[in-house]
């Protein structure tokens, strides 16, 4: 996965990139099955005296909630990135509201790494930083999260 050009500082070079870890979906997919299931049940035990105009409202209305559902965090996934660089710590999130947020890898007091069950089983977690200013950041769904706070820790040489 390729770091756009925009955010890196000249000399700035990407060591680590990673999206979000797809769990992040998971709700989302079951909300989605369970819609489809919705508006398929809702069609057949319609009477058929409300055909045709009732099925349309049903079918819109479960097109538009799997947009809501699916479709919308979806495309907020694809574009929730975290990257590592020589000096900072890039967070990038947003679809139709892009978010930027970055900490410069100096500034950074504390790196906690939270998980559950499901996160280690998925090899995922929050990484939470804390800064010198004492901001609290938290991400969230960070993939092999143990590997990314280990690469964040780790000073970078010119063979890197």
């Amino acid at each position: 996965m390729d770091v756009p050009e925009e955010l890196l500082a000249k000399g700035d070079v990407a060591r680590r990139h990673v999206r979000e870890h797809p769990k992040a979906l998971a709700g989302n997919a079951l909300g989605a099955l369970l819609t489809i299931v919705a508006v398929v049940v809702a069609m057949i035990v319609l009477p058929d005296s409300l055909y045709p105009w009732a099925h349309w409202a049903i079918g819109i209305t479960g097109i538009v909630l799997l947009i809501l559902v699916l479709v919308y965090p979806l495309l907020q996934w694809m574009t929730s990135t975290y990257t590592i660089t020589d000096k900072r710590l890039i967070a990038r999130s947003g679809f139709l509201k892009k978010t930027i947020t970055e900490i410069q890898r100096a500034d950074i007091k504390d790196l906690t790494i939270e998980t559950d069950v499901v996160d280690r089983l998925a090899k995922t977690g929050s990484l939470i930083i804390t800064t010198d200013t004492g901001r609290t950041l938290t991400f969230r769904h960070v993939p092999a999260v143990e590997d990314f706070k280990a690469r964040l820790l780790t000073p970078f040489t010119q063979e890197d």
